[in-house]
């Protein structure tokens, strides 16, 4: 679906008027094209389910195995990493103004799949041991 707009030349202000708000160039218009994508939600998966792996790797690296080892010590810390990535995220979705700048929504929810991944790999193991 393609959709034709207007930007300012002067301020790149988008809008579908003729007249710029920004910066009140009112000659400035010129018309440009915007394609709406299609996505392969099984390759943008693909794509995000590298990305985890790759920060799993340089997490492990940084931290060590420090989640199977806090596993061990207690039975449930998958629930503890959880809940605070959920505590983050809510806090995230509320809008509040942020003081720790370095995580955004979408890091918090990729930590949160990549726990639930190595909780999954603990099980694995864990079953394996059992043999």
């Amino acid at each position: 679906m393609k959709e034709i707009k207007k930007h300012c030349r002067s301020c790149k202000y988008y809008n579908t008027n003729f007249d710029c708000y920004q910066c009140h160039n009112y000659d400035e218009w010129e018309e440009y094209m915007t394609v709406k994508r299609i996505y392969d939600k099984s390759i943008l998966h693909e794509g995000i389910c590298n990305e985890l792996t790759e920060t799993y790797k340089k997490k492990n690296n940084d931290y060590g195995d420090s989640f199977a080892e806090l596993r061990k010590e207690y039975n449930n810390a998958i629930l503890i990493r959880i809940y605070d990535k959920y505590k983050r995220l809510k806090t995230l979705k509320s809008g509040v103004e942020q003081k720790v700048t370095d995580e955004s929504i979408k890091d918090t929810l990729k930590d949160l799949a990549n726990y639930c991944i190595m909780e999954l790999i603990e099980m694995e193991i864990d079953e394996d041991e059992q043999y």
